[in-house]
């Protein structure tokens, strides 16, 4: 049996009580996250990513469509204790080969940028198993007759 230890978020759990104020991921710019602050954030997005559907334990497939940013590992972490399965996606894709990977991977919640929801939208109505959009970086995204889009603003509100 697996050492739970060794998982991402017990890991960054285990560091956040003993080391709270260590730096856990630094990015190029220079802004930083410790341990407690990643711990913390990703046990809020866990509880935000629940309230939108995404049952602890029932291994629901999550896409992250996501670049290099702090967000990206909130999500992951955020997942992690849901035991929910991380699909991440190649910012890259566009068009049949997005479709085709979220088909593929049978995503039901899909955890995004602004600057990518219009491709999610062109490929959205031939996902039958895509039931809600996250758009982590726009408070009032666009909305969609099928999709339910939720902005950052509504997606963290109440998660804490």
């Amino acid at each position: 049996m697996l050492d739970q230890r060794s998982l991402a978020p017990h890991a960054i759990a285990h560091h956040a009580a003993t080391t709270p104020d260590v730096v856990a991921i630094q990015h190029c710019d220079g802004t930083r996250l410790t341990y407690a602050e990643l711990d913390q954030d990703a046990r809020v997005w866990a509880h935000a990513l629940e309230r939108l559907g995404v049952a602890a334990g029932a291994g629901t497939h999550v896409g992250t469509l996501l670049t290099n940013r702090f967000e990206a590992h909130r999500t992951m972490v955020a997942l992690g204790w849901l035991q929910a399965v991380e699909v991440p996606l190649n910012t890259a894709y566009v068009g049949k080969m997005l479709h085709y990977a979220l088909d593929l991977a049978d995503v039901v919640v899909l955890v995004t940028e602004a600057q990518f929801v219009a491709r999610v939208l062109e490929v959205a109505p031939e996902l039958p198993l895509l039931a809600t959009v996250v758009v982590i970086d726009d408070d009032a995204p666009p909305t969609d007759a099928r999709l339910r889009i939720v902005g950052a603003r509504d997606f963290l509100d109440g998660a804490t």
